[in-house]
């Protein structure tokens, strides 16, 4: 799939560094941008054998304009990505002593733009008692990637122009004989399967982001979306990832460490700071100052319990909402799999429309405390069935564990902007340096 960055690294030639490359170095260099909705993030990272150091990072406000608005606001978003990715560069100074400026970077697109499609294809072999080869998984994944292509690479009713991503490292699934395995090739079995989940991103939107990579002067080496990025840091094969931003909530499902279905709704950060400007009469500006004072507990005890009488009916309407996404999803995943096994003698690794157990919760909106508590809550919820007794925890604290499937172990740097960062730096283990 190589339209969309194509596309991009046309559009953005100039490069930061007009020395030769030499043949060999010992690390590589990239910079990673999260070009958020309420900020634009950006982190400068180091490959390392079969270590990935964060050496810098830089946040800037976005000021309310966004990737999809006119030329103006894809100009004053590039300023604020220069003066993040600025800010990660200096950094950069304290942990080697001299400054990176790397050539590429990699830019992370917000869920909110994205639309996706899970393509489950299924072929029977001649000869169950012959090895598969790489020959058939190659075939099989070429036809999947083709399939994505064509589906998600058109118009739409709105004559909105889509362009499909390219999957990530471990993008897509292989199953023999409806069992998922880790490497087909040398297995014998009945039927040969695969499943991967494409996203496809409107073409303004890769507009914009090469406008912004021009104004960088920096190559564009990959471009994803945020659920892509953020996959690759989850330390569970199976488990259920809620990225709380400013527009709204993305949930997604990841099975076999990877990603396989993923919703998003206008539920998030804002939504809470509106309600609180409501129930106070306040500027939105002034909601969300008291929004961050009652996250960092730095009101005092009447006036917290204000606050947080104040966010309950948000809180149950944002709640309700993700019950509705959690059901969807289970649903969803039982449809696609439905095709997997079809065969009298294959079995299903996970009960149909059973939902991993452990939760993971990210994005600047996912600090509130009321919400952490409200996503303990969906085990009880009618309709939603798990494979375990529910677990909650911060995607931002797992930073830097090891996962068996992925060798790579982020070195991060302790830092008090936790769960801002990880789309950014989840860039860094889902693409291949």
């Amino acid at each position: 799939m190589r339209t969309l960055l194509d596309s991009i690294r046309n559009a953005s030639r100039v490069s930061r560094s007009i020395l030769p490359k030499a043949k060999y170095v010992p690390h590589r260099d990239l910079s990673l941008l999260d070009l958020g909705a309420e900020s634009l993030k950006a982190v400068v990272a180091r490959r390392e054998g079969d270590t990935i150091r964060i050496l810098g990072y830089g946040i800037a406000p976005t000021r309310g304009y966004s990737l999809g608005g006119d030329r103006a606001a894809i100009l004053t978003l590039a300023v604020a990505a220069e003066e993040a990715l600025t800010t990660a560069e200096d950094h950069t100074t304290s942990a080697l002593g001299h400054k990176i400026v790397p050539d590429d970077a990699v830019f992370c697109l917000p869920a909110r733009f994205i639309r996706s499609q899970m393509i489950v294809l299924r072929q029977r072999r001649a000869d169950p008692t012959t090895p598969i080869s790489l020959r058939e998984v190659d075939r099989l994944r070429e036809q999947a990637n083709n399939l994505l292509r064509k589906r998600l690479s058109v118009q739409d009713g709105s004559n909105e122009t889509w362009e499909a991503l390219a999957p990530t490292n471990g993008g897509m699934v292989f199953f023999v004989d409806g069992h998922p395995v880790r490497e087909a090739v040398g297995l014998k079995g009945k039927a040969l399967a695969a499943s991967v989940l494409g996203i496809a991103v409107p073409s303004r939107i890769v507009s914009a982001a090469a406008t912004i990579a021009r104004r960088l002067e920096v190559t564009p080496y990959a471009v994803m979306a945020v659920p892509q990025s953020l996959t690759g840091l989850v330390p569970q094969r199976e488990a259920i990832l809620i990225d709380v931003g400013h527009h709204g909530t993305n949930v997604n499902l990841i099975r076999h460490s990877t990603l396989m279905a993923t919703i998003w709704w206008p539920q998030g950060g804002e939504h809470f700071t509106t309600s609180l400007a409501r129930t106070f009469r306040c500027m939105p500006e002034h909601a969300e100052e008291l929004k961050r004072a009652y996250v960092g507990n730095l009101l005092s005890r009447e006036d917290a319990v204000l606050v947080k009488r104040a966010l309950e009916k948000p809180m149950h309407d944002w709640f309700d909402s993700l019950v509705a996404v959690l059901r969807t999803l289970a649903d969803e995943h039982r449809h696609n799999m439905s095709g997997i096994c079809i065969h009298e003698g294959e079995t299903s690794t996970h009960p149909e429309g059973v939902l991993p157990g452990r939760i993971f919760v990210t994005g600047g909106g996912s600090l509130l405390p009321d919400l952490v508590s409200a996503v303990h809550n969906v085990e009880t919820a009618v309709g939603i069935h798990f494979d375990r007794a529910v677990e909650v925890e911060s995607l931002g604290h797992s930073l830097g564990v090891r996962r068996p499937s992925q060798p790579l172990l982020l070195n991060v740097p302790h830092h008090p902007v936790g769960d801002l960062l990880t789309s950014a730096i989840g860039l860094a283990t889902s693409v291949a340096w």
